[in-house]
């Protein structure tokens, strides 16, 4: 069974909510229903929708940089606060965005010696 979360604006994955299985479907019918993607077929089944959704999402690039900029300052804020490296020898780098043809956005973690 597949268990999805909805993050908020957070880097801590303890603000994730757990959806139901009934939450999950009518989330994925409003996304559905919003989507503006062309040929989206007529169908009131939530796996069908989902599949759909999942081959024509087009995330912005912007997205993705801020989405990579959030797990490095997730990863540093871990390894300050957990590991107690000292915060002043970790440094979150901007990386190259490339674009949304299977290329990740990136950015660098990097620990000063």
């Amino acid at each position: 069974q597949m268990i999805f979360s909805i993050y908020r604006d957070s880097t801590s994955s303890t603000d994730a909510k757990k959806l139901t299985p009934v939450q999950m479907n009518q989330a994925i019918r409003n996304l559905f229903k919003e989507s503006d993607a062309p040929n989206k077929p007529k169908t009131d089944k939530p796996q069908e929708m989902m599949d759909f959704l999942m081959q024509n999402i087009r995330v912005p690039t912007q997205d993705l940089q801020e989405l990579a900029t959030r797990r490095a300052e997730a990863v540093r804020n871990y390894l300050i606060n957990k590991e107690k490296i000292k915060p002043d020898r970790l440094f979150v780098v901007a990386g190259d965005v490339i674009d949304n043809a299977g290329n990740t956005a990136g950015v660098k973690l990097e620990l000063q010696q």
